[in-house]
């Protein structure tokens, strides 16, 4: 690959994370139903299980 070529596709991957802008959110919250999931993370905001990406829940 040409120096060229490299460039160009570090410039295009640079672009597509300045275009994402912030893609992910980390919050903090309470559960409050584990079925269905609910969690609130703001007094006015529930988050349901439709908003939660990762790996499964795990009790401690």
């Amino acid at each position: 690959m040409s120096i060229e070529k490299l460039m160009g596709a570090i410039k295009q991957a640079s672009m597509g994370a300045v275009e994402a802008g912030a893609p992910v959110a980390v919050r903090i919250g309470i559960v409050k139903s584990v079925s269905p999931l609910a969690v609130t993370v703001d007094q006015r905001l529930t988050l349901t299980s439709e908003f939660y990406s990762g790996p499964p829940p795990r009790c401690r």
